[in-house]
């Protein structure tokens, strides 16, 4: 016999081999599955105390009602967790434990305004020596791509990187002009 202590069920399926297995250390002297695949309709008719009892099995009792099962159909919900109060009779199986997974969610990455992800591609570039796709420079930068599109068209449109053609979208820092007149020019289109 197994104890009631310590053990997770993940879903109704779950419940339902652990009830099959456990229902007599609930009191129960009998149990039968009903194999009805009408909505509303019981998953066992059990015997208890001399009686017959309708018995609706339910991780959350919440779920009896997302579930749409009748009032009328059911004496009694059996159920891993109460998260709703139910009109009918419902018994929290003791010593079991609901688990759901949580579903990881999506990490935002800070928003970064235009000119910092600008000075941020330029900085990694510089560091990468090589030409660098669009791409990997969001995985860098972790920057969503519509951000490195219009961050990287403000620098080539500044000429202070040059794309290269291709699908993955290449570029590749410009070098600095050796002369005075083509550095002042660069440095009066980073102004704007």
């Amino acid at each position: 016999m197994k104890t009631l202590t310590e053990i997770i069920i993940h879903n109704e399926n779950e419940l339902d081999a652990w009830f099959k297995e456990n229902y007599k250390e609930l009191g129960f002297t009998y149990v039968k599955r009903v194999t009805s695949k009408d909505i509303g309709s019981p998953d066992y008719i059990a015997k208890r105390n001399g009686k017959l009892i309708r018995i609706e099995l339910e991780t959350l009792s919440s779920h009896f009602i997302s579930h749409k099962h009748s009032h009328e159909e059911i004496d009694l919900v059996l159920c891993v967790a109460v998260d709703k109060e139910l009109p009918i009779k419902t018994e929290v199986v003791p010593g079991l434990k609901f688990w759901k997974p949580v579903k990881p969610q999506k990490l935002r990455s800070p928003r970064l305004d235009s000119r910092t992800v600008c000075a941020l591609i330029e900085n990694l570039m510089r560091e990468e020596g090589t030409p660098i796709s669009s791409q990997q420079i969001a995985t860098r930068l972790n920057q969503p791509m519509n951000r490195i599109y219009y961050a990287t068209s403000i620098l080539v449109a500044a000429e202070k990187i040059k794309r290269y053609m291709g699908f993955a979208g290449i570029f590749i820092l410009e070098k600095e002009a050796e002369d005075s007149s083509n550095t002042s020019e660069v440095r009066s289109k980073e102004d704007i």
